[in-house]
C-alpha cells in the first residue's frame, strides 16, 4: 500500500470566509446527527414492504422529506431504515403518545379490504345520504386499509337494512373517508395473503359479479302480488330474499320454503352463471335483473326464482296492512253477526277478533273440538280471478290453542254463505279450487 511523505512542501493558507464556515458546520452537523436525532415517533397504518414493518408498529421517525413525501422511519427490531410516504405513517410526539395509539388501533392493524364493485364510494361522512360529499371512488380489486369501525347511518335498499358496517378507511393515495363493507371482502394479513374476487384459474366476469352484490335479489313473486294487488304477508316479508355478505364471505337464501346460509371461498364465473366456490351454490342469470339460485345438498336440490325489486318492501307491507284495516271495517258494516241453525253464531267484531258459539254440527269439518270460542280474524285470501262460482274473498279464523280455520265466502241479500276452504284448493293465500259446499248464514247487527 502507497505510504504517504513524513515531509509536505508548506502551503500557503487559505482565508475561509466566515460564512463558509457556517454552513460547513451545519453540513457537518446534519450529516453526524442525521440518524441520531428524531423528527417523532410514528404509528404505521399501512404496512411498508421492503424491509417489513408492519401496520400497526411503533416506530422512530428520523427524517421528514417533504420535496418526496416520506418518512425515513427505524424498522423495529434491527438497525435498518425504510421509506414510508407520509400517508402510511401517523406522527406522534413522543414515544408514549404514539404506543396508546397503537394499542387503540392493535384489533384492526392487520385488517385491509378488497373492493368488490367497481365505482364503489368512500365519503366523508358515515352515511349514503345525497349529502354526503365524496371523496373517493374505488375500483373493482382495488385494495384499502380499514382503521376503525364507525357509528354510522344504516344503509337501506329495497326497504330492507343491508348487513355490513361503516368503516374509517384509507385509500392507497392516502385519501381518508368512510366505506360501508357490504361489498368489500375483508382479510386480515396476518392469516391471508390479499384475496382476488375470485379464486381459481377461470377469469371472472367483473360485470356479472358487481350486478349480483349491488342489485336487491327478492322472490320472483314478489313482483306478481304488487301487480296483482294480492300481498300474501305471510309471503311477503323483508326477510326473503337472496343475500351475499362479500364483508363475511357469506350468501344466504331465505324463502318460505327453504333457509340456506353458506361461507364461501370464492367466486368463479361461466357462460351466464356464477359459483360460490366450496358450497352448493349456483347463480344462474335470465337477462340482468332475473337470477335463478340453486342449492344442491342433503336437503335435495331446490332451484328458486330471484329479480331485482325495487319496492320498498316494508312500505308495501304497511300499505297491505292498512287496506285489510279498511277491508275489514267495510267487511262488518252491513252486519256483524252471522248465524246459522247447524253452524252456529259467528260474530265479527271491529279491531280484527270474532267470536263462535254453538257450532258443535261443523267440528270434525271445520273445527277442532276444544278450538275454543273466541279468536282474531284477517281478510287475507284472495280469490283467483279465473275461478267460477261467485266467490268474493275469503279470511281466516285463527283461535288461542293456534287452529286456523280458513273460510270462503259470498255475499246474497241479507245473507253470507261461508265455505271451509282445503289445503288443496289454496296456492299460498290464493283460492285457486273451489272451497266446496257452503253453509247459509243470516246477517244481521248484533
Amino acid at each position: 500500500m502507497h505510504q504517504p511523505s513524513r515531509t509536505t512542501a508548506p502551503r500557503a493558507r487559505a482565508r475561509v470566509p466566515g460564512t463558509a464556515l457556517a454552513a460547513l458546520a451545519i453540513l457537518v452537523a446534519l450529516s453526524t446527527s442525521a440518524c441520531s436525532r428524531l423528527h417523532g415517533w410514528g404509528l404505521v397504518l399501512w404496512s411498508v414492504d421492503e424491509p417489513s414493518v408492519p401496520s400497526g408498529s411503533v416506530v422512530p421517525v428520523y427524517i421528514r422529506s417533504n420535496i418526496q413525501k416520506l418518512y425515513v422511519i427505524g424498522v423495529p427490531g434491527t438497525k435498518e431504515k425504510a421509506e414510508a410516504p407520509f400517508w402510511k405513517v401517523e406522527i406522534h410526539d413522543s414515544r408514549k403518545d404514539a404506543q396508546k395509539a397503537a394499542a387503540a388501533f392493535a384489533e384492526n392493524a392487520s385488517l385491509y379490504a378488497v373492493c368488490l364493485r367497481d365505482g364503489l364510494l368512500i365519503r366523508k361522512e358515515p352515511h349514503n345520504r345525497a349529502s354526503a360529499t365524496q371523496v373517493y371512488r374505488l375500483q373493482l380489486g382495488e385494495v384499502v386499509k380499514l382503521l376503525q369501525v364507525a357509528d354510522g347511518e344504516p344503509v337501506m335498499t329495497g326497504g330492507r337494512e343491508l348487513e355490513g358496517d361503516w368503516w374509517l378507511a384509507l385509500a392507497a393515495d392516502g385519501t381518508r373517508g368512510y366505506v360501508f363493507s357490504n361489498q368489500l371482502r375483508v382479510f386480515d394479513e396476518k392469516v391471508e395473503e390479499r384475496p382476488g374476487v375470485a379464486s381459481g384459474s377461470t377469469a371472472i366476469d367483473e360485470k356479472k359479479v358487481a350486478r349480483l352484490f349491488s342489485a336487491t335479489w327478492r322472490p320472483a313473486y314478489f313482483q306478481e302480488m304488487v301487480d296483482g294487488g294480492r300481498v300474501d304477508l305471510a309471503r311477503f316479508q323483508p326477510r326473503y330474499g337472496f343475500f351475499v355478505d362479500p364483508a363475511a364471505s357469506r350468501a344466504r337464501l331465505e324463502t318460505p320454503a327453504r333457509s340456506y346460509s353458506a361461507i364461501y371461498t370464492g367466486l368463479s364465473t361461466g357462460a351466464n352463471e356464477v359459483t360460490f366456490e366450496g358450497t352448493p351454490l349456483r347463480v344462474r342469470f335470465e337477462g340482468d335483473r332475473k337470477i335463478f339460485v340453486s342449492v344442491a345438498d342433503d336437503g335435495g336440490k331446490t332451484e328458486e326464482a330471484f329479480i331485482d325489486f325495487d319496492g320498498d318492501v316494508l312500505a308495501l307491507v304497511r300499505a297491505e296492512e292498512g287496506r285489510r284495516v279498511l277491508a275489514w271495517n267495510s267487511f262488518i258494516s252491513g252486519g256483524v253477526r252471522f248465524s246459522n241453525e247447524l253452524a252456529g253464531v259467528l260474530t265479527l267484531q271491529p279491531g280484527g277478533r270474532f267470536t263462535w258459539g254453538a257450532y258443535e254440527r261443523v267440528v270434525g269439518d271445520w273445527i277442532d273440538e276444544y278450538a275454543g270460542d273466541s279468536g282474531t280474524a284477517e281478510l287475507d285470501i284472495f280469490v283467483d280471478p279465473a275461478l267460477p262460482g261467485g266467490w268474493e274473498g275469503g279470511l281466516t279464523l285463527r283461535f288461542p290453542d293456534g287452529t286456523a280455520v280458513p273460510l270462503a265466502y259470498r255475499s246474497g241479500q241479507g245473507l253470507m254463505e261461508f265455505a271451509a276452504i282445503g289445503a288443496d284448493a289454496l296456492d299460498g293465500a290464493l283460492l285457486v279450487a273451489d272451497p266446496g259446499a257452503p253453509y247459509r248464514f243470516e246477517r244481521s247487527l248484533p
